[in-house]
């Protein structure tokens, strides 16, 4: 990876906004931008709205970005031939038992592994959300409960596969 660089560059800005005594808002973006992948801009908005000393809800939207690393851009494909036995094509043959028969559906399948970077991967992002409640109805007590959701999009990953097992649990990415 010798004579690869990036250079980063990111600002930040947020604004806090108390539209009353009992409401406050939270409003900020993250721009960054990196050489030779291109620039985002990322947005967070919050809230906190507390109706009675004892009780508060709060409350979020956000996005995030994620560059992928050089190594998992650059470093060189490595392709072996899968070494393993008694897999079978799950589209073809639901019960997963391989049968030697000849012309049987659910034959044993040989394929190729590849290992390494992908020049042309794209950043992973997500979208964040939350919504909570806490009540303290005396100082010495406390109680609350989150909700929160992550979607992901473009997640970057290394699969393993590693014996029959492997294959058939991630079977929808082969």
């Amino acid at each position: 990876l010798g004579g690869v660089k990036r250079d980063i560059k990111a600002a930040f800005a947020e604004v806090i906004v108390p539209v009353f005594k009992s409401l406050e808002l939270n409003l900020s973006a993250r721009r960054d931008d990196y050489t030779g992948f291109g620039a985002t801009t990322n947005p967070k908005a919050s809230f906190k709205f507390t109706p009675l000393d004892s009780l508060l809800f709060r409350g979020s939207y956000s996005k995030g970005f994620r560059v992928p690393t050089f190594n998992q851009l650059y470093n060189g494909v490595t392709e072996a031939n899968f070494t393993g036995t008694g897999v079978v094509d799950p589209a073809k043959c639901p019960s997963l038992l391989v049968n030697s028969s000849p012309g049987d559906p659910c034959n044993a399948v040989t394929f190729v592994t590849r290992f390494g970077g992908k020049a042309d991967l794209g950043p992973e992002k997500s979208k964040l959300k939350s919504l909570g409640v806490v009540w303290q109805p005396i100082p010495e007590f406390s109680t609350n409960l989150d909700w929160w959701s992550i979607d992901r999009e473009g997640t970057i990953q290394s699969l393993g596969v590693t014996g029959t097992n492997g294959f058939i649990q991630n079977y929808n990415l082969f």
